[in-house]
């Protein structure tokens, strides 16, 4: 976005808000989120001048999405949708609904299109330096390994873990000395299905 002569002061400003917020988190911003980040009451004006930047070719927009806002000149980056919190700790209910997309950039070489990332919540990842915040990418169509790190629905709720096969079962490991590892075996209750293989990590600088 080199050119932007033709903007309005208030158009350039929420242009730049919109680009910095997505350069940030990795994923554009509501509507909401974009007036309270530029300190205005109402949506309605936002809309207004996001429109306006549409109608310049500054970017696109997809109305059925709550981030669906494309900056021109961005669509070659590689992004993939986010589906939710996964525990790094005792197992959490994921949230799988539209939370977006990440931008990995197309230099990541992230090849399945099923991929898809969860942002991290706990600590016992921290051994495998994932710590809270992070977004994790995952791979559904990998089959798992022992060492490696797997998103693992285990009785209906979702936990990050490394994955080890012992003789009667599997065993999901902590990275962190003070935490157990959740036992997968033959003739205990536990119901457990590997929803996806880390591929990537990505640390959003600043949280998010």
């Amino acid at each position: 976005m080199t050119q932007d002569s033709d903007l309005f002061p208030r158009q350039r400003a929420l242009l730049r808000k919109v680009e910095q917020l997505t350069r940030e988190k990795g994923y554009p911003p509501t509507l909401r989120e974009l007036a309270e980040a530029i300190h205005v009451k109402s949506a309605n004006g936002v809309r207004q001048q996001l429109a306006a930047l549409e109608r310049k070719g500054y970017l696109r927009r997809d109305v059925r999405k709550p981030r669906g806002i494309v900056l021109v000149g961005h669509e070659d980056e590689q992004t993939i949708p986010i589906l939710g919190l996964v525990a790094a700790g005792p197992p959490i209910n994921v949230d799988e609904v539209d939370g977006g997309r990440l931008a990995l950039g197309a230099s990541m070489g992230i090849n399945n299109p099923r991929c898809f990332a969860v942002q991290v919540e706990g600590e016992s990842m921290i051994g495998e330096h994932i710590v809270e915040g992070d977004y994790v990418v995952l791979d559904p169509g990998m089959e798992p390994r022992n060492g490696q790190v797997v998103a693992v629905a285990v009785d209906g709720a979702v936990t990050l873990k490394t994955f080890q096969r012992v003789e009667d079962g599997v065993e999901l490991r902590p990275a962190n000395p003070q935490m157990r590892p959740i036992e997968v075996r033959a003739g205990t209750v536990h119901d457990a299905r590997v929803l996806g293989v880390a591929v990537t990590l990505v640390r959003r600088l600043g949280g998010v």
